[in-house]
């Protein structure tokens, strides 16, 4: 993946609120489709990073790289013997909580994130099982579009930011400076490079 990903944590500081409903639903499709590839350990909202296709890799760290609010019930009371597929159902869940499923009205997306971060381990669904719920729930059929669309809207649209540089000068010159209509428009003079009101 060449490109610059976010975390979730940065995500959510920068929007100032949580996620809606089937964003996080979506997060929960794809976090799913990752997990299985994820190495045993934990996980937060900063060690879950999206990037600008949509796809997400999740990063598993040791108990002490994470708070205590992401280390699930078994971990706690010192079992070493344990599920991590149920631990990272946990985890997800602990970060869905952070993103803003525990404010939702959604009664399906309470009751999924209660369910994942049950303290009995065998009540917690599989990772796959979770994914299949989520799909379920969710009504638009491309989840990673939706999340990708969340990334343009933090960290803005590659293209766009291609189409504004000058590649002859190496200047970065936003198109938005030219308006049509009777507004004032920029014009950008020559010699200098400045924006020059006409």
């Amino acid at each position: 993946m060449g490109d610059v990903g976010v975390s979730l944590s940065e995500i959510i500081e920068v929007r100032g609120c949580g996620l809606n409903d089937d964003e996080l639903l979506a997060l929960i499709i794809i976090a799913c489709e990752v997990l299985s590839q994820v190495p045993a350990g934990l996980f937060s909202p900063e060690h879950i990073v999206l990037h600008t296709d949509g796809e997400l890799e999740i990063k598993s760290v040791g108990r002490n790289e994470v708070s205590s609010r992401y280390v699930p019930p078994e971990i706690l009371e010192g079992n070493t013997d344990v599920d991590y597929g149920a631990v990272h159902v946990f985890c997800l869940g602990e970060v869905l909580r952070f993103a803003g499923a525990a404010e939702s009205n959604n009664a399906d997306v309470f009751s999924l994130l209660n369910v994942m971060t049950v303290a009995h381990v065998a009540t917690r669904p599989s990772i796959t099982r979770l994914g299949q719920m989520a799909k379920n729930k969710l009504a638009i059929q491309n989840p990673k579009a939706l999340l990708a669309e969340m990334y343009v809207l933090i960290m803005g649209d590659e293209a766009d930011d291609i189409e504004d540089l000058d590649l002859s000068s190496g200047e970065y010159m936003p198109n938005m400076l030219i308006r049509k209509s009777n507004s004032k428009c920029f014009e950008w003079d020559e010699k200098i490079k400045l924006p020059q009101v006409l």
